[in-house]
């Protein structure tokens, strides 16, 4: 006879396995297609219930592995549901603890729903894992808005890498043009800007662009620009002679080329804007949470956002090197008897959202905060080649000062402790 009930659920795009198992890992009863929508949620609580009443119990552990967006209607919806009977739970597991504990319990390599429920339900049981953590009220607002941005970000930078390959085929000299340290021979400073952007969509391939008259194209510089290019002329004449240097397009690829590259243009503007909408929209929300981070100078509105978003409930982290860890800002270890390693990669595990605003946010302190820009320089001194170690390390003293000042809750001042922190 059981002495607790634990329903172990494998969360799915469409249907839930679900295994209802004692504390023993015996597996009581299955449900091995149940509907990941209300009805199928009510099925299963009806059979929980059940077997409560079957077997006198009057507890029982719903856990589920957090798995994309499939898994917060479960979880919300049980939350709810439970909390006038306590100490029934709901409790959400990270993927990343549940995937090494699968096939542990046979030899055979077999992968079914059933019996990854059966493996989150062992997970539980074994305990020695740190749940994962939901926010709520603003906070929930504030991590769904800086995931959003970030998934934008990323199609964007997707969308633009896409479009410099194409690039690369109609005029393959432009980018490095544009890309050029100063002097009197740079095309333009930006690859993406509205005067570039009309002389690549105006001219279907470079040979077009090395013939075309001249005050047509200074013209055309000029009027894209609204004046602010001073010498259109001498701008010409650089895109006339990088076309010059370009590879010849096969007539036949010229419009797909160009068509391609005009559909892309059109979808980085459209992700441009989504950007700043959804900028807009962080903003009043974090004007409503009181959060130290906010008092750093440099950090951004967006990148105090992710940070306060990701972290939540600092009062999880025992100290700053288990919130490093918990964003994987660590370094990686192998050491075994006499050996120690040395060259020590970021583990790069865990919260890859926090990680991501922590070290933009790092990024951006080394550029705008004397303290951090200090830190940074002093970091990459030790190893020049090393940008990204230094960069590492400036966001480790991030979460450190950041831990320090939210513990205390004051705001963030420069002294000259800081810099050693």
């Amino acid at each position: 006879m059981p002495n607790n009930l634990i329903a172990a659920i494998d969360i799915g795009s469409v249907n839930n396995s679900v295994a209802f198992m004692d504390t023993n890992g015996d597996v009581i009863t299955e449900l091995k297609k149940l509907s990941n929508n209300l009805p199928g949620i009510n099925k299963l609580w009806d059979e929980a219930t059940k077997l409560l009443r079957e077997y006198n119990l009057d507890c029982v552990d719903f856990v589920m592995e957090s798995t994309g967006p499939y898994w917060f209607g479960p979880y919300w919806w049980l939350k709810d549901k439970c909390s006038p009977f306590k100490p029934s739970s709901v409790t959400a597991l990270n993927s990343q603890i549940v995937s090494g504990f699968k096939g542990k319990f046979s030899h055979k390599k077999q992968k079914t729903d059933p019996k990854d429920a059966k493996a989150v339900g062992n997970r539980f049981r074994f305990g020695q894992f740190d749940p994962v953590y939901v926010p709520q009220g603003n906070l929930l607002k504030l991590r769904l808005y800086t995931r959003y941005r970030l998934h934008v970000v990323q199609s964007l930078v997707a969308a633009k890498s896409f479009f410099l390959c194409y690039l690369f085929l109609k005029m393959s000299e432009y980018s490095r043009y544009c890309k050029k340290k100063g002097g009197d021979d740079k095309l333009f400073a930006n690859t993406f800007g509205a005067t570039s952007s009309l002389v690549i969509t105006n001219y279907p391939s470079a040979e077009e662009l090395a013939n075309a008259p001249f005050d047509e194209l200074s013209s055309l510089i000029s009027s894209a620009s609204k004046g602010l290019i001073k010498d259109p002329v001498s701008r010409a004449a650089i895109a006339k002679g990088m076309a010059s240097d370009c590879y010849p397009l096969p007539e036949e690829a010229k419009e797909a080329v160009s068509f391609i590259l005009n559909q892309t243009l059109s979808l980085t503007s459209f992700l441009e804007e989504r950007l700043k909408i959804v900028d807009d929209k962080i903003g009043p929300v974090l004007c409503e949470i009181d959060d130290p981070v906010k008092t750093i100078p440099g950090i951004g509105t967006v990148f105090a956002a992710g940070i306060i978003a990701e972290v939540g409930d600092l009062s999880r982290f025992k100290a700053h090197p288990h919130l490093a860890s918990y964003l994987g800002i660590i370094p990686s270890m192998d050491d075994t008897g006499q050996f120690q390693s040395t060259l020590n990669h970021m583990t790069k595990t865990g919260n890859s959202y926090g990680r991501y605003y922590f070290i933009e946010a790092a990024n951006s302190l080394r550029r705008n905060n004397p303290t951090f820009k200090d830190y940074f320089q002093r970091k990459l001194a030790e190893n020049p080649k090393k940008f990204k170690r230094a960069l590492g390390l400036t966001a480790r003293k991030l979460i450190r000062v950041y831990f320090a000042i939210k513990t205390k809750n004051q705001q963030f001042k420069t002294s000259p402790m800081s810099l050693e922190a």
